[in-house]
């Protein structure tokens, strides 16, 4: 009673957390959501991370309508879906940034140009059409929302429907606090998609129309050579002199009044950033000390992962400063709970106590079966039954029932009967033997099996385990308990051996094969969902690599920080695969599926750079911001919070490291290079405007990148 009070008391003190958490993270998206804007994007942010709320709440709502459990662990689920949620919001933000009118060299003041990344797609013309008021710059910016998330949508979607899989394949456990919080996590993640597309689109655009109605902004060339917005300039006048000294671009550049500035690749860093990285990781010998260091690190984790132990301290589970904690460290010190050794009981039901044959059946079970031949256990410390006996031999009234094996035959009368049970109820109340109150349960029927009113209806006999200092040692002892009840006369039906510990043991006994088992289905899933978007039989591949390494290292780094497995790191590994799908899959879906001019005829390294350029700053600031949003937890009251903390940071650099080290090399890796093209990334600033010149109409400007210097390189 007192550990499940100290685990209700830990929601109410880390609540505060989840408040902390989204003001940092609205604070978090608005500064980087304003980057390189002259507005701030505080209604953006707001818009975001209140689609996140709602889902959070509703999704709490739908599983607590169905009859789905509220445990101390679905209370971390806040903190998960800031992550997954935000990066889906700023995966729109960047498709919208990135459809821009561009001014190109030539371009005279006046002629009005098309959404970059238009013209014909799927046989019609998606170009957005000439506008000159308000109310059409208005309808440009609801089309060009459109065809943004036409491009982001299929990855958001993607992302979302593999982590809905992953935790509703948790949900179809077997231990009862992973199954209710996968079915919580896949229903919110569920809805935050849907949120996410419909309520922070409709706040988005809003935004956006709020901007054009002020009827003052202009485009003008940024230094990174895409369109910024400036600022009206308060009076007709004004505007009219800006209207002279700057050419005019159309107002549906003004209503894009976050579209401005730099692609998502130049989000963070610009083009030539990237152009570098993928050169440096890439390269052959870059791509030969990134394939030799993930080898070895997932060879040191799978074999670290062997000596990986799954126990737990119920100390694990209480506040810091629960008084429970003191008791439990001064009982292991001295061997009375788990570390070493740990009180069981033996709880026997609708057994006739009155018959000598079961009582003797029951001794015997109890000082032969279980005390002396069933290793790792001791006893009976006390029994009530072992105590009655000799005290009814010592009253002359009851002694005449006994036989000649000292037990008592009730059977022989009613009057024996009725004499032993009055016997046991004044035997419980009499000084020292009132200590088994609460070991026998007296029948309150007038009938039944167990002799009708007053007869023991129920007890229990306490035993102890011993020599039990690892898991696989009190699974044993469990099990040998289970086993030998089985086999008496009782069976396990009538006489079962019970323990609060047994809890976790028996979650000792399956998470290992469960672990296995639901991380072999949910990459399956992966696979299934991935073939199907990505159409790559190697990106495919790369994802999978990706997410199953992830997994064998988080097991590995568990190990080397003296975590073990149990249900609270078993969450961490299934929210793993959510979450890094999401780091993996947008790249590769960008790598496989570029909406560039010429992407499909480029080399897989150009391909790489442009998939970069579209959502590397996307997926950066995405892991960024999970980071912050698990931040709270660090300052959590609860040791489970700060090994949620511990796993969230360790997989989203993990996840992080994948995506832009592991993914690109091996996506990139022996393929071919063929005739390099120059491509025009949705983002970029300064590439040709089609997919037909060669490298060396070009060579210049991809040198200066930094990717290559020679064409036999890429050989």
């Amino acid at each position: 009673r007192s550990l499940d009070a100290e685990l209700t008391r830990i929601v109410t003190i880390d609540i505060p957390l989840v408040v902390v958490e989204y003001v940092v993270m609205f604070l978090f998206a608005a500064a980087v959501l304003s980057w390189r804007q002259p507005r701030t994007k505080a209604l953006l942010a707001l818009g975001c991370i209140a689609s996140i709320l709602l889902s959070t709440m509703a999704g709490y709502g739908v599983c607590a309508a169905c009859g789905i459990p509220l445990t101390q662990l679905v209370f971390i689920l806040p903190f998960i879906l800031v992550g997954i949620g935000v990066d889906d919001g700023f995966m729109i933000v960047a498709a919208y940034r990135r459809l821009h009118y561009p001014k190109e060299a030539g371009e005279q003041p006046g002629v009005e140009k098309p959404l970059e990344g238009g013209g014909a797609v799927d046989g019609q013309d998606k170009s957005l059409p000439r506008v000159g008021s308000i109310a059409e710059a208005e309808f440009a910016a609801a089309e060009r929302m459109a065809r943004a998330l036409a491009e982001c949508g299929v990855s958001i979607l993607y992302t979302t429907v593999t982590d809905c899989v992953a935790f509703s394949l948790g949900a179809a456990g077997s231990i009862p606090a992973i199954k209710y919080f996968c079915a919580y996590a896949a229903v919110a993640v569920a809805l935050d998609f849907a949120f996410q597309v419909t309520l922070f689109v409709a706040v988005f655009t809003v935004d956006e129309r709020r901007h054009a109605e002020r009827g003052g902004s202009r485009a003008m060339p940024s230094k990174q050579g895409g369109p910024t917005e400036v600022e009206a300039e308060g009076t007709a006048e004004k505007a009219e002199k800006a209207e002279k000294a700057a050419p005019r671009t159309p107002p549906a550049a003004a209503a894009a009044g976050s579209g401005g500035g730099s692609g998502s690749g130049g989000w963070l860093l610009p083009e030539y950033s990237w152009r570098r990285h993928v050169g440096l990781v890439t390269g052959p010998s870059g791509a030969r000390a990134v394939l030799l260091l993930f080898a070895a690190f997932v060879a040191f984790n799978g074999w670290a992962l062997t000596n990986l132990d799954n126990d737990f301290q119920p100390k694990q589970v209480t506040p810091d400063d629960s008084y429970c904690r003191e008791y439990y460290a001064e009982a292991s010190e001295v061997g009375l709970f788990w570390d070493r050794q740990f009180p069981y009981q033996v709880i026997f039901r609708e057994v006739d106590w009155g018959s000598p044959q079961v009582q003797a059946d029951a001794l015997e079970l109890l000082t032969q079966d279980l005390a002396q031949d069933t290793p790792r256990t001791r006893g009976p410390l006390d029994f009530w039954l072992q105590a009655f006996l000799p005290w009814a031999a010592a009253r002359p009234e009851l002694a005449q029932y006994l036989n000649a094996q000292g037990h008592f035959d009730a059977a022989q009368s009613e009057e024996a009967r009725d004499a032993f049970q009055s016997g046991v109820q004044t035997f419980l109340t009499t000084t020292p033997n009132d200590r088994f109150r609460l070991d026998v349960a007296l029948s309150t029927g007038a009938s039944g099996a167990s002799g009708g009113k007053g007869a023991v209806f129920a007890c229990k006999a306490s035993l102890y385990h011993f020599r039990v200092a690892t898991s696989e040692d009190k699974a044993k002892a469990m099990s040998r308990a289970y086993e030998t009840c089985e086999k008496s006369p009782f069976t396990t039906a009538k006489a079962t051996p019970y323990s609060q510990p047994y809890i976790f043991i028996t979650q000792f006994m399956v998470i290992a094969p469960e672990t296995g088992t639901n991380l072999l289905l949910s990459i399956t899933a992966v696979l299934l969902i991935s073939f199907p978007v990505l159409q790559d039989a190697r990106a495919v591949l790369a994802v999978l690599v990706g997410v199953a390494a992830v997994d064998v290292d988080l097991l590995g780094l568990m190990w080397v920080w003296g975590l073990d497995l149990n249900s609270i790191t078993m969450i961490s590994l299934v929210m793993a695969i959510g979450l890094v799908v999401d780091y993996l899959a947008h790249i590769a879906h960008y790598f496989v599926h570029g909406k560039s001019s010429g992407f499909q005829e480029a080399s897989p390294r150009e391909r790489m750079v442009c998939a970069l350029e579209d959502v590397g700053g996307a997926v950066l600031i995405g892991g960024l911001t999970t980071l912050v949003g698990v931040m709270p937890l660090a300052f959590a009251s609860s040791f489970i919070y700060r090994v949620f903390f511990s796993l969230f940071l360790t997989i989203v650099v993990l996840g992080l490291v994948h995506g832009f080290v592991v993914v690109p090399t091996l996506l990139v890796l022996g393929q071919d290079p063929g005739t390099q093209r120059a491509v025009l990334c949705l983002s970029a600033k300064g590439a040709p405007s089609n997919g037909d010149s060669d490298v060396e109409a070009t060579g210049g400007a991809l040198k200066k990148g930094g990717l290559w210097n020679e064409t036999k390189e890429d050989s």
